[in-house]
């Protein structure tokens, strides 16, 4: 998530290449990663966790999105209101 939030496209690449998942949630707060959290999964913390393509769309960084995209991460759905 670091490498999203600092818009360093290189270490994306990087991270991506040695396996890194798109789909891991990280805490918003602490960036420690919740091992074996899924989007998919509801463990009541959703508004404390983000996952690396919600970063990349706050940074707006269009390569990084796209690779990300690439890799299958999946753009989050805004929350019902």
């Amino acid at each position: 998530m670091i490498a999203a939030r600092k818009q360093d496209l290189p270490m994306v690449r990087l991270l991506l290449k040695h396996g890194a998942d798109v789909h891991e949630k990280v805490n918003k707060q602490t960036e420690r990663y919740n091992w074996g959290a899924t989007p998919a999964s509801s463990s009541g913390d959703d508004a404390k966790t983000q996952t690396e393509i919600s970063v990349a769309l706050g940074t707006g960084n269009a390569a990084i999105i796209e690779l990300l995209k690439s890799k299958g991460a999946k753009t989050p759905k805004p929350a019902d209101k």
